[in-house]
């Protein structure tokens, strides 16, 4: 862990096998290992389980809904429990990525050179000639996708008409994270790491986040920060990069974020870590400290209402010197001196 950007571990769990993907968002993290399919909370309980038919190794969620990749098939479950709530679709040779769409829907790529249009319900709208795809990025608005061929080049597609494509950059990129907030991360062909916002016809803005040769990244997610990276040495970074940098964790393959404060990090061996930004973990140290005052409060109260059992016992029994001493350790003065009262008229 590093002192000086102060992210760090809240909780891991081991899983008996790899991890392929990750998902965060605001309920917690969804983890694929092998065929199944693991939800946790963000305080690390599990919530729930599922096992699919094939190997998984593609998710993303949207909506209440988590697009997995298993196999050929393409899965629609439920964010809540897990359940398949669409049936699952598949096309010959299987899908590479699924991501949403902006206002609704999906976007998978085929093996071959194909797109196809989800609509929010799982029901296959449309396929798109796309040519042979790296990595889907993300959207510019509903109509035009952004994506990564082959060669390393970005395009933008129109989905709806003829399906036209437009290059944004000439230049190929070794790396391309997804879109976040309109921006991406991505790796010259000499090892450069830039922050850029595209259009359909070039960058907005670009700017550097850490000169040649210094990051690798196989993994990133976007963060408050700005980019948690995963270099191919297996160390987790924050870029924009800063002098003499300490890694956040080790001996990771891959990360997935909330796009905020909170980011799951997996490696191959099967071990997940969640790691928090400097104000998420404050936050979580005062969650904590409110769920154990509210625990205090509850164990006190339950012990006040048994010491009210009893004095109530106590006195139906005739016991009143007893009565007397646990209405007096609850501070019930009324009680007290009703009983006092009591046995000055018995005697």
């Amino acid at each position: 862990m590093s002192s000086e950007n102060s992210w760090t571990i809240a909780w891991s769990h081991e899983f008996e096998n790899n991890i392929s993907a990750l998902g965060i968002d605001m309920n917690g993290a969804i983890v694929l290992s092998d065929d199944k399919v693991y939800a946790f909370d963000p305080n690390g309980s599990q919530i729930c389980s599922t096992r699919l038919r094939a190997s998984t190794y593609s998710v993303s969620i949207s909506e209440g809904i988590v697009a997995i990749l298993s196999g050929p098939d393409l899965w629609f479950l439920s964010r809540e429990n897990l359940d398949s709530v669409f049936e699952p679709r598949r096309v010959p040779g299987g899908f590479h990525s699924v991501i949403p769409r902006v206002g609704g829907g999906w976007v998978a790529a085929d093996r071959g050179d194909h797109i196809h249009l989800f609509s929010e319900r799982g029901r296959g709208l449309r396929r798109i000639r796309s040519g042979a795809v790296r990595r889907l990025l993300g959207w510019f608005d509903r109509e035009h996708l952004l994506l990564q061929g082959l060669d390393g080049r970005l395009s933008c597609i129109c989905v709806t008409g003829r399906g036209r494509k437009r290059t944004v950059d000439e230049r190929p990129w070794s790396y391309a994270s997804l879109l976040h907030d309109g921006a991406c991360l991505v790796e010259s062909i000499d090892g450069a790491l830039h922050i850029g916002v595209p259009d359909p016809f070039g960058w907005s803005r670009f700017d550097l986040a850490s000169p040649p040769g210094v990051l690798e990244p196989s993994s990133s997610a976007p963060c408050v920060d700005g980019w948690l990276v995963v270099d191919l040495s297996g160390e987790v970074h924050l870029a924009p990069i800063t002098e003499n940098p300490s890694p956040i964790v080790q001996k990771a393959d891959l990360i997935a974020s909330d796009g905020q404060y909170a980011a799951g990090v997996g490696n191959r061996s099967g071990l997940f870590r969640w790691i928090d930004a400097p104000v998420a973990s404050h936050q979580r140290g005062i969650d904590l400290r409110k769920r154990a005052a509210e625990a205090r409060e509850k164990s006190d109260w339950d012990q006040r209402e048994s010491l009210f059992e009893k004095a109530r016992d106590a006195e139906d029994g005739g016991a009143i010197t007893r009565a007397i001493e646990l209405y007096r350790a609850l501070g019930r003065d009324e009680d007290v001196r009703r009983l006092l009262a009591v046995q000055e008229e018995d005697r």
